[in-house]
């Protein structure tokens, strides 16, 4: 036999094998894993939303750690949700001819997280403001996935935005920066590939599902004993990008862009300013130790009530005395703290109870002035109070980068911060119901803590479109 006709059996046999385990692994059931990216070393425990739905909504990539399903057309926790063939909340990513085009990049606000239409997100509002104020239409693709970071923001502009050779970008991230890690940086998570023809080929090999299997065995083997969530310098909690990694992300993606020939427009990440009526008082950076305790209290309070509180803070229409029947069923330890009793206010505000409503605001109020707030399960839905000093910081580097690198910031953390304060009339507070009731109510400028609502996405796009329409991309040739 030449060896000619010996290379041929052996491929043939091989790929008779590899056809053969990919059938029996496509026949198997998949595993149901709430890691969203399939690995052991990848669970970014500051995304609650990524593994709401598993694999439902979102599939593993080996470059990105995770992305939507192309195609979707589904409810999404209430909301209409719909996808294109990139797994974008978005219309096809199409260049027209003769169309400036500006890319959107970002996490879940970008997305429209809590947005019910997705005409309603600054990015589909600065398309229609842009095309109306010049003569030419203006193409604004959305390229926002939830739970995305500055390390993979970085891989989808140089993977699949600059190709499109968009005239503006405009870059919105920071909270799953700061966010906690389970054990690696987002940088150092062992399935991020290498730019270019290495992480297209991974990109490909991932819709195998024997490769897929293989590749996530391989990662639970070798990194089983990853999930210590600290810091290795013993400073506090690990974040999935930290302070100095953020930095050196934003200068790349400004110089990435411009290097393209691309403007780039960076914005500060919009947050909902402190409960007002409970002025919770929050730790230092620098006092660690502080810190740690804090969190650990925080941790052993609100993990055990996620559920219920949950189910109360997403009430919607039902019925508000049931919801506070609910409410009052969380353990007695909590009855006494003035988030309880803050919630109890909400719920018979909306009750129309407005005088029982306003003894409860009096005496949480009173009880956050004599014990502190502790963990604020309402007012914050959940998110710790110990977020807030890093959000001020990453927002700070965001500024800070624009100063060194001559780039637009527009600031829409301070322009909904300041909107949301005066819709609630927080100077004067005349009206405690009526701050409750614009705080969380569908007038709020946010649907929760980091996410805007519809009026919020409304006053980003405006301010956004003031700052392009001074320097209006050109038309392609």
């Amino acid at each position: 036999m030449t060896l000619l006709r010996r290379l041929l059996f052996a491929s043939l046999a091989v790929a008779l094998t590899l056809g053969a385990a990919e059938v029996i692994a496509r026949l198997l059931p998949e595993k149901r894993n709430p890691d969203p990216a399939g690995g052991a070393a990848l669970q970014f425990t500051g995304n609650p939303e990524l593994q709401e739905g598993n694999t439902r909504y979102w599939t593993p990539d080996p470059f990105l750690f995770w992305r939507m399903r192309p195609g979707l057309d589904v409810d999404f926790g209430g909301m209409p949700l719909r996808t294109n063939a990139g797994g974008f909340r978005d219309g096809p990513h199409l260049r027209h001819a003769g169309k400036p085009l500006v890319v959107c990049l970002g996490d879940s606000s970008t997305f429209g997280w809590g947005v019910m239409e997705p005409a309603d997100r600054y990015s589909d509002r600065l398309a229609r403001t842009l095309s109306q104020a010049g003569q030419t239409p203006v193409d604004v693709f959305n390229f926002g996935q939830s739970g995305y970071s500055t390390v993979q923001g970085l891989r989808l502009l140089d993977t699949e935005i600059l190709p499109l050779a968009p005239d503006t970008v405009i870059f919105m991230f920071g909270p799953n920066d700061y966010g906690r890690a389970s054990g690696r940086t987002d940088a150092d998570q062992p399935v991020a590939a290498g730019a270019g023809i290495t992480a297209r080929l991974q990109s490909m090999l991932h819709h195998s599902a024997f490769y897929r299997r293989l590749a996530a065995a391989l990662i639970t083997a070798r990194d089983a004993d990853i999930d210590t969530g600290e810091d290795v310098s013993g400073s506090g909690p690990l974040q999935r990008v930290p302070p100095d990694q953020f930095h050196a992300n934003l200068l790349t993606m400004v110089a990435a862009a411009r290097d393209a020939g691309v403007r780039p427009v960076l914005t500060t990440y919009p947050r909902r300013p402190l409960n007002p009526v409970l002025p919770c008082p929050v730790p230092s950076l620098t006092e660690q130790e502080a810190i740690h305790d804090w969190q650990q209290r925080v941790t052993r309070l609100a993990e055990p009530l996620q559920q219920e509180v949950a189910l109360v803070l997403a009430g919607g229409d039902e019925d508000p005395l049931e919801l506070l029947s609910t409410w009052r069923t969380l353990p007695q330890a909590l009855h006494r703290s003035p988030s309880f009793i803050y919630g109890e206010a909400w719920l018979l505000t909306r009750a129309g109870q407005r005088d029982e409503a306003e003894t409860a605001l009096t005496r949480a109020h009173a009880l956050a002035r004599e014990e502190g707030c502790g963990v604020d399960l309402f007012s914050s839905r959940l998110f710790r109070y110990l977020e807030e000093p890093a959000a001020t910081r990453y927002n700070d580097i965001i500024r800070q980068v624009g100063d060194e690198t001559g780039t637009t910031v527009v600031d829409v953390a301070r322009l909904l911060h300041t909107a949301q304060m005066d819709l609630a009339g927080v100077q004067n507070t005349p009206d405690h119901s009526r701050l409750l009731a614009h705080w969380f109510g569908s007038e709020s400028y946010f649907v929760d803590v980091v996410h805007p609502s519809a009026r919020g996405h409304a006053l980003m796009a405006a301010a956004l479109a003031e700052v392009l329409a001074q320097e209006q991309p050109p038309a392609v040739p």
